[in-house]
């Protein structure tokens, strides 16, 4: 495959969906060994920023009755 004059390139059909890349996909590029290496971008699980956030055992049930207005 050529690169365009802006850069660009197509990846295969075949490659696309053999890892799973579709329209949208974010994909990094880095050099190793004198070679362009192209790589899906591995997204943060978006429940993990949460993780720990209602503190120990039992805290949640206490969060839940105040956020209804019971004390």
């Amino acid at each position: 495959m050529k690169v365009t004059r802006r850069g660009q390139v197509t990846i295969p059909k075949e490659l696309r969906e053999r890892t799973g890349i579709d329209d949208g996909t974010e994909v990094e590029f880095y050099e190793e060994n004198g070679r362009l290496v192209i790589v899906k971008s591995v997204m943060e699980n978006p429940f993990l920023k949460w993780a720990g956030y209602l503190g120990q055992p039992g805290e949640s049930d206490e969060i839940v009755r105040q956020m209804r207005g019971h004390k």
